[in-house]
């Protein structure tokens, strides 16, 4: 199956009822064959199903109840968007993109969440869609206030709950093999004890996602997310680099460092 016809799979219905991630993954193969844009339109599609509730196969999660933290991913799916669109030249679509997040996160602060750190976080989305996107919302500042005031006892369970972990992992997909890549221990704080360790996110996205920006901008791509590797892989061969580190990723072989597909050797 070629990789036009699996996103057009993608977007059939009866497909995406029966995996949940069809999507995601489609928009993953997008990117691997550097087409941003593509790849955007399949990200907001995919972030558009999670925000439905559609993110569990078998089951619709209460995304404006019960598992309303879950929105989380699909928030992530709508950033990523916009940073592929940033990726394609196509910053007018980036900031609707953006624009569109900000009204869902805000939308969330003000009417789902409760808790002082989870409307923290909406407003540490609102930044990274306001660098995303070109619109400056003053979002980071806000989350890091937020943050500092909130009182948490254990925030390395606050920080892995879905709705941050939607934006953590939406953020490093997009620095992934650019020099301003980054990882988890970069982008907390060192204090576990309070949260002071969340309020470090904001602040290192504040200073580090323009860069990254700016670097899918030049490039004109996007990494796919980085999942299940295997060094000096004995079964494959990039014909870039020549070098056998495996990344397998949304059904594909690909290169750990440059992304592209292995050939076996």
């Amino acid at each position: 199956m070629s990789d036009t016809q699996s996103a057009a799979d993608a977007r059939d219905p009866a497909t995406v009822a029966d995996d949940p991630n069809a999507r995601r993954d489609a928009a993953i193969r997008a990117l691997i064959d550097r087409e941003p844009e593509r790849a955007g339109d399949l990200y907001t599609l995919a972030g558009r199903g999670t925000l439905a509730g559609f993110e569990t196969k078998g089951r619709d999660r209460d995304t404006l109840g019960a598992d309303a933290t879950w929105a989380g991913y699909g928030l992530g799916s709508l950033l990523l968007a916009a940073v592929c669109y940033r990726a394609a030249g196509r910053k007018a679509r980036a900031t609707t993109r953006a624009t569109e997040g900000i009204a869902v996160a805000t939308d969330y602060r003000d009417a789902v969440f409760e808790t002082a750190t989870e409307r923290a976080c909406t407003e540490e989305f609102r930044g990274a869609f306001g660098v995303a996107g070109g619109i400056d919302t003053g979002g980071f500042d806000r989350a890091e206030r937020r943050y500092a005031e909130a009182t948490v006892e254990d925030p390395v369970s606050v920080a892995t709950d879905p709705l941050f972990e939607g934006l953590r992992k939406a953020v490093e997909q997009a620095g992934r093999n650019t020099p301003a890549a980054f990882e988890w221990d970069d982008l907390h704080g060192d204090d576990t004890s309070d949260a002071s360790y969340l309020a470090a996110r904001p602040r290192f996205l504040r200073q580090r996602l323009p860069a990254v920006i700016d670097h899918v901008r030049e490039a004109g791509r996007v990494a796919p997310p980085r999942a299940t590797t295997e060094h000096n892989n004995d079964n494959w061969r990039c014909p870039d680099c020549g070098q056998s580190e495996a990344h397998w990723v949304a059904g594909e072989v690909v290169c750990l460092d440059c992304d592209v597909r292995l050939v076996e050797k």
